[in-house]
């Protein structure tokens, strides 16, 4: 009966050395770690061993038995030779005895020493053959009897150690006695070529130096300079046809032998560990790019990214951590990894000790870098948000050299995830562990300690992003704690300062047992009598309401004189230094109530036309006593009124209908007594027919006087303007005429348009829009900056926030105004002023620029903000009677007017002494 040799019990070494000075000699040993006697060795004659590529203890219990070169070249001819016992029977020679008593002739004497034999096995014994890498008989493989990776072996000596054998046989023919090799079935596909043990090494040398290339050179891995003398080629260009790459499995590096002859938990067991150091690998790599890519790299730059020198160091310490100590535990891993890897190579026992050792060196490390994760990558984001250089720093090294596109927030959560990725891999080696092995009882604590580390870091982890969600919500406040607020005077208003009197305590209310009973009595605390007023800052929507509470009523009294004492002395101030002053224009009476009005010049006077329901009142604007009515609709609702001097265009818009009289026979000559009175059939429709008007603008762009009327579309969201251009007279005609210069379409309901040299913007409900008049193209701003801290301000404010109007503010500076307040862009719709931006105390319906003030008016509290504009202070605050609109300014040289319940007047501008 034939049976295999345990892997434990012998191994072949096979070693060069010199005979002599003119030839040299070749030994070949056996050697066992069995403890049985050396006599087993009669046991041997039918026990088949292979060549085998994993090393074994140097220990040696069986004699070794010499050989000629000749003989070591025919054994090492073939990679599976079979070792078999001599009895004195010659092999396949009948048992004949020869001369020297022994049956065997001279070629199979000199293949025989010290009672072993080694032979060439036949071809036809293919099905039978062992394995190159296992030392087992092929009919064990699958089978139970077949074991597992052995455990506790020793490191030995390199596959290195059999190139001089292999040399041997590539060099020397085998002897004429041998039976020549069958030849095998011609093969019809390409199949992998197998691989022998030292081709397996060097494909794994390779393989750490070409995936390694970039981690520095350590004192403990000198193979990785190259492979070694007379290796096989590299495996990316390998001449025998063997494809590998960089990310290569286990199974591709061994020969399909070896893995055939495993079992699949061991297989799987083998490929779990290969991921292992695969994955070591790839981890500091990405640990050196953070050290030698991004910390370092900051630390030299000059001039400096983040001054002063001791805010650099802050934030590198508070960005980074603990990140270069743990780099420096890992790399010092992944050199006795890889050393393992190669002296056990292709079956690794086990590196569990090295995990352990690692994570238990380096558990405070982790604790600190996970702890402080969200600061750091919170930190980072923050700098890059308001240090441009820092942002273009970290822009220049994510590229596809330096860090295949990956972002920085990548490579800080890398030692986040190692930890659950290694217990993951950990859970699976224990499932496909055997139940004898050593792994079973370390691998358990390994994976506890990761367990560990984890789980005390959680708690910190969302501690720190709970406060960094806080610090979010405080930046976006706009009132913040500790903060001291002012109320200007203009808004503080006392409402009561009468109030009954109410009760407050010192502290909480306490219960008593009785003594002797069980009922508990409260025992209030001493308590004393508060004496509340109420002040509000009358706003509108951002108006607060607050209650202070005194002592005595005398206290109270006293807060009372003391506010209205300091609104008195404001008011007398205002009276002397304002900026802006009220006119009051007479109107005529009881016409109805005024709903538009506008100033011009016109025969070199000051002219008013004044808009009611059904008709237009136009006189001097000094002389009340000229007001006539010279437009009157009977069947039409005027709601706005416009004027264009320089053409001598009244334009009315009544009931959706845009219509222009002309000036010149409205009011040809100074005396009242010529002026005529004119009706619908006398007037220019402009509109297009079965259209509604929203609203009539007159303005200069692109070089050109322009008559801007806009149409809300029915079915869609979008507004329709049309522009046209008023003509001269020429000799042919006695007045101006109009022609249509551009049309265009936006998106959303416009309501207010402003002029520019060469554009006009229109807001809408939601944004404002950029067009030129004849092209078809437009923009919608602001275009917000890719900084979060200047985008989410402002954005938090326009978002929901109505637009009312844009003004040219400087050469390159524009102003968006909303009805919370206005921001600041420059002439291509980006953002300025760092982001910075105004907000009112107001809620405005609608304002007017005189530069550098902007008046906001407030027609649900009869107020006017004024504000400068440069410095975003507020300069007075006009208050008039509740009701009291603006007159929407149809024309940008327009006088401000305002209609409240006593009639017109004019906010007219001071000039300072």
């Amino acid at each position: 009966m034939t049976s295999v040799a345990s892997p434990r019990a012998a191994r072949l070494n096979i070693s060069s050395s010199s005979a002599g000075p003119s030839r040299p000699s070749s030994t070949i040993s056996v050697q066992s770690t069995s403890p049985h006697k050396p006599s087993v060795l009669r046991k041997l004659r039918s026990f088949g061993f292979s060549v085998a590529g994993r090393q074994r203890s140097d220990e040696s219990t069986i004699p070794s038995t010499s050989l000629t070169p000749e003989d070591a070249a025919r054994a090492s001819a073939s990679a599976y030779a079979e070792l078999r016992t001599h009895d004195g029977a010659a092999a396949g020679g009948g048992g004949q005895p020869t001369e020297d008593g022994t049956g065997m002739s001279e070629a199979e004497r000199a293949r025989v020493e010290n009672g072993y034999e080694w032979e060439v096995q036949s071809d036809s014994e293919e099905d039978n053959e062992p394995d190159a890498y296992s030392w087992v008989d092929p009919s064990l493989v699958g089978t139970e009897r077949l074991r597992a990776t052995p455990v506790g072996s020793s490191s030995g000596d390199t596959p290195s150690r059999l190139h001089s054998s292999r040399g041997l046989a590539d060099n020397d023919p085998l002897p004429p006695s041998l039976p020549p090799r069958i030849s095998s079935a011609p093969i019809t596909s390409v199949q992998r070529p197998q691989l022998n043990p030292l081709d397996s090494y060097n494909l794994l040398v390779s393989y750490q130096s070409t995936s390694l290339t970039s981690l520095p050179a350590s004192p403990r891995r000198p193979s990785l300079a190259g492979p070694p003398a007379g290796s096989t080629p590299s495996p990316h260009t390998s001449s025998e046809g063997v494809h590998t790459h960089q990310n290569a499995e286990w199974h591709e590096m061994v020969d399909c032998s070896l893995t055939e002859s495993l079992s699949r938990e061991e297989r799987k067991r083998q490929g779990l560990w290969w991921e292992m150091i695969k994955g070591e690998m790839e981890y500091v790599k990405d640990l050196r790019t953070v050290c030698e890519t991004f910390i370092q790299p900051l630390r030299d730059y000059q001039p400096p990214l983040i001054i002063p020198e001791a805010r650099l160091h802050a934030f590198i310490a508070e960005a980074f951590s603990s990140v270069q100590q743990i780099y420096l535990a890992h790399a010092s891993l992944l050199d006795k990894l890889m050393e393992r890897q190669r002296t056990e190579w292709p079956l690794l026992t086990s590196a569990t000790d090295l995990l352990l050792g690692l994570y238990l060196e380096t558990v405070p490390l982790y604790e600190t870098y996970m702890k402080n994760y969200p600061f750091a990558d919170a930190r980072v984001r923050r700098e890059a948000e308001k240090n441009i250089g820092f942002r273009q720093y970290l822009s220049e090294r994510t590229t596809t050299e330096i860090t295949r596109r990956r972002d920085i927030s990548v490579f800080l959560s890398r030692p986040v995830t190692r930890l659950p990725r290694v217990m993951l891999l950990i859970e699976a080696l224990e499932k496909c562990t055997p139940a004898d092995h050593p792994d079973r009882d370390e691998l358990p604590m390994v994976h506890e300690v990761l367990n560990n580390v984890v789980k005390a870091s959680q708690p910190g982890i969302e501690s720190a992003e709970a406060k960094i969600k806080l610090w979010n919500i405080a930046e976006r406040l706009l009132f913040k704690r500790g903060e001291i607020i002012p109320i200007h005077l203009d808004f503080l208003q006392v409402l009561s300062a009468d109030g009954a009197p109410e009760r407050r305590y010192d502290g909480i209310t306490q219960y008593r047992r009785r003594p002797g009973g069980n009922i508990l009595e409260p025992v209030f605390q001493p308590e004393r009598l508060m004496y509340p007023f109420t002040i509000t800052t009358s706003g509108g929507v951002h108006a607060r309401t607050y209650t202070l509470c005194t002592a005595t009523p005398a206290a109270r009294d006293q807060w009372r004189e003391t506010i209205e004492g300091a609104k008195t002395l404001r008011r007398f101030d205002l009276e002397g230094n304002r900026i802006f002053a009220v006119h009051t224009i007479s109107v005529p009476s009881n016409p109805g109530p005024l709903v538009a009005a506008q100033t011009f010049t016109w025969l070199g006077r000051e002219t008013i036309a004044m808009a009611y329901p059904r008709s237009v009142y136009l006189g001097w604007r000094r002389d009340s006593h000229t007001y006539r009515e010279l437009i009157k609709l009977n069947t039409h609702m005027i709601t706005a009124v416009s004027v264009l001097p320089d053409f001598g265009w009244l334009f009315v818009l009544s009931s959706g209908n845009l219509m222009a009289f002309s000036l010149q026979e409205l009011i040809p000559a100074s005396d009242p007594a010529t002026w005529s009175s004119l009706g619908k059939d006398k007037a220019m429709e402009l509109g297009e027919k079965d259209r509604q008007v929203a609203f009539v603008r007159v303005g200069v762009t692109k070089g050109r006087v322009l008559i801007v009327h806009a149409y809300h579309s029915r079915n869609s969201h979008h507004t329709h303007l049309f522009f046209d251009e008023p003509l001269l007279p020429t000799p042919t005609t006695s007045k101006s005429t109009f022609r249509r210069f551009a049309t265009l379409t936006l998106p959303g309901q416009a309501t207010e348009l402003s002029f520019f040299r060469q554009t006009i913007a229109v807001a809408t409900e939601k944004a404002f829009v950029i067009a030129e008049p004849g092209n078809p193209t437009y923009n919608v701003i602001p275009t917000y900056p890719s900084s979060g801290i200047e985008r989410s301000a402002v954005t938090r404010m326009t978002s929901g926030s109505k637009p009312l109007v844009m003004y040219q503010v400087g050469e390159n500076e524009f102003m968006l105004v909303y009805d919370w307040g206005a921001c600041f862009v420059t002439k291509y719709g980006e953002l300025s002023r760092n982001g910075n931006f105004l907000r009112w105390n107001l809620t405005p319906t609608n304002c007017a620029f005189r530069s550098p003030h902007l008046l906001l008016f407030d027609e649900a509290g009869g107020r006017t903000e004024v504000r400068d504009i440069d410095s975003g202070k507020m300069c007075e605050i006009i208050v008039e009677e509740k009701g009291t609109k603006a007159v929407r300014a149809t024309r940008m040289d327009a006088d401000m007017l305002i209609i409240g319940p006593k009639g017109l007047k004019q906010i007219v501008e001071t000039v300072e002494l």
